[in-house]
């Protein structure tokens, strides 16, 4: 059985001009055969490193934390990139979902972190598809406490039984399962992915674009990846940054595929001018 290990991240105020706050969630997909080997390489990589035993590694480490004083710059960007390498080897993908929250949903409704989870599931689903394979997901308990973590399960759990509006998704065998990332290292790695392609999306030129394009890009796997592999949303204000960002050339609704950029949308000229 393959797992899909999650985790979430946003940026309040994004350097990319016109857009609003960013929600993501999203992560790993690991084939089942590989989870342990994939552990077992990332933790390795943490020794050789001179991680602490027991030390989390995370995209935006604490300030009191090891990684924050003995790990900056191009040191950190080279540790991310040599464990995004490992899941490279093992044939890892990556999946995001990237939901501007002062936008609203295709049905008018609030962009919300249960919409953003919906979604995110049903990329896991085509992904599992595509693999003929059954897949569980693992996510990072919500910094929320017990009355968040309930909510995400219980929004989860809406989607596999009852499918939001939509067709149920097949091949995810269980409700999503929490845990704390502290003690799983496949999270902290989806820590890396999701929070490097936030960060990207949203105009960081600083640190996210060298790790973004050496290591989480060879992990999105879709084609065109926008829209698949990772999403932007809503993708009438955001599609064209699939063009500028992610070299995509066409943009896929439904089963139509239309050129990009598309010029009646937003960020048609460049990835800074909405």
């Amino acid at each position: 059985m393959d797992v899909f290990f999650a985790d979430d991240s946003q940026q309040g105020i994004p350097s990319r001009p016109g857009m609003g706050h960013l929600l993501a969630t999203g992560g790993l997909y690991v084939p089942g055969e590989e989870v342990r080997h994939l552990e077992d390489m990332v933790d390795a990589t943490c020794e050789r490193h001179g991680v602490p035993k027991g030390e989390e590694f995370k995209w935006s480490p604490r300030r009191d934390s090891w990684i924050d004083s003995a790990l900056a710059g191009a040191s950190r960007a080279g540790f991310f990139m040599e464990i995004l390498a490992h899941c490279a080897k093992v044939e890892a993908e990556a999946s995001v979902v990237i939901i501007d929250r002062d936008s609203s949903t295709a049905a008018g409704a609030k962009a919300t972190t249960e919409y953003a989870t919906e979604l995110l599931i049903r990329q896991v689903d085509r992904i599992a598809l595509r693999r003929s394979a059954t897949t569980i997901i693992v996510v990072d308990r919500p910094g929320g406490g017990r009355v968040e973590e309930e909510r995400f399960l219980a929004s989860a759990l809406d989607v596999l039984k009852y499918g939001s509006g939509r067709d149920l998704p097949k091949q995810i065998a269980l409700n999503p399962l929490c845990t704390t990332s502290h003690f799983v290292r496949l999270l902290q790695v989806a820590d890396l992915v999701v929070s490097c392609a936030t960060q990207f999306v949203a105009g960081e030129a600083r640190f996210s674009p060298r790790v973004f394009h050496g290591s989480v890009r060879p992990l999105l796997r879709g084609d065109p990846v926008g829209g698949s592999a990772i999403a932007i949303y809503p993708e009438v204000k955001y599609a064209n940054l699939y063009h500028w960002l992610f070299e995509d050339l066409k943009f896929m609704r439904g089963a139509v595929g239309y050129g990009l950029p598309i010029l009646s949308y937003p960020y048609s000229k460049d990835a800074v001018t909405p």
